[in-house]
C-alpha cells in the first residue's frame, strides 16, 4: 500500500503506510529504503538518512544489487550522513 502512495506521490500517507508495516513486524528491507526517499522528498533528511542506515544494516549484502547499495550509500552522502 504504501508503495501505491509513493507512485501517487501522496509520499505523507506513503510514509505512514510503511511505517505500519514496519510497525507490525514487515522486516523486508525494501521498506526502509522507500522510506528514505520518501524522508528525502519530504525534506526530512535526518529521517530519510537513519532510513537508509537501516536498509543497510537489514539488506543481505551478499544478494543486494552493487548498484542498489552504491546509490542508498550516495543518498546517505548527499544527505549530509555518514556511515
Amino acid at each position: 500500500i504504501g508503495n501505491a502512495y509513493v507512485q501517487e506521490e501522496n509520499r505523507e500517507f506513503g510514509v505512514k503506510h510503511l511505517q505500519r508495516a514496519k510497525d507490525l513486524g514487515h522486516e523486508d528491507p525494501k521498506i526502509h529504503r522507500m522510506l528514505g526517499y520518501l524522508y528525502r522528498d519530504l525534506g526530512q533528511d535526518d529521517n530519510a538518512v537513519d532510513a537508509f542506515k537501516n536498509y543497510l544494516a537489514r539488506a543481505d549484502t551478499d544478494k543486494m544489487a552493487a548498484s542498489t547499495k552504491k546509490e542508498v550509500i550516495n543518498q546517505i552522502e548527499r544527505l549530509g550522513g555518514s556511515l
